[in-house]
């Protein structure tokens, strides 16, 4: 993914919607999970971040993120597996392009489990040159907020909007009370019967909906 870092930033900077194309190549990099792909196809994976930027995402719901951007003065970002972070990066990049005034806290897991991403991996990938990164202090594959540390409690709770990646993290923050939004790919029956749509469906969903 790090070879793929400077391709994916250059067709992101000339999008006529730079944060439409950085969570539409974020939603594609939610495809390196191990845990429900059990084997993560690189081919499979290139064509879906070659047609990344034609995938259809909510409109209604990228324009009431774009609006809690432009007005929030923090923001938290919890990562979901190593490999996909790399976009995530790209797409804080945007973010802080949008309101160079937020304050953006990435949360990684706090120990290792599966490919989720660690402290390591946001290190490796310059991660902390974008945004303030922590750890969540447990080593579940999503975010639970009965066990998460009081320091990721807090950068949650006092988070003006979230942004969640992954499956693992959207079944764990259902009702939160967050003004939380999912970026997440479809990989697994639950899931899409859970919205009704096909497997490897793109999904940007806000919580509260």
């Amino acid at each position: 993914m790090m070879e793929k870092e400077s391709e994916i930033r250059k067709s992101i900077q000339q999008s006529e919607d730079s944060l439409k194309t950085a969570i539409q190549y974020a939603i594609a990099g939610n495809y390196i999970d191990f845990m429900v792909m059990k084997n993560v196809d690189e081919d499979t994976l290139n064509s879906l971040l070659q047609g990344a930027p034609d995938y259809e995402i909510d409109r209604d719901v990228l324009g009431s993120l774009r609006e809690d951007i432009a007005r929030a003065k923090r923001l938290v970002y919890l990562t979901d597996n190593c490999g996909e972070i790399v976009i995530d990066k790209l797409m804080i990049e945007q973010i802080g392009k949008m309101n160079p005034e937020l304050q953006v806290t990435v949360i990684v897991r706090g120990e290792e489990i599966l490919n989720d991403a660690t402290m390591e991996d946001a290190i490796q990938i310059g991660l902390k040159d974008v945004a303030t990164v922590i750890d969540n202090g447990d080593s579940l594959p999503g975010t639970c907020l009965y066990r998460i540390s009081d320091e990721a409690k807090r950068e949650l709770k006092n988070a003006d909007v979230v942004i969640s990646k992954g499956q693992g993290n959207l079944e764990m923050l259902q009702g939160c009370n967050l003004n939380l939004y999912h970026i997440f790919l479809c990989k697994c029956e639950m899931i899409s019967n859970m919205f009704q749509v096909p497997k490897f469906t793109p999904m940007l969903v806000k919580e509260n909906k």
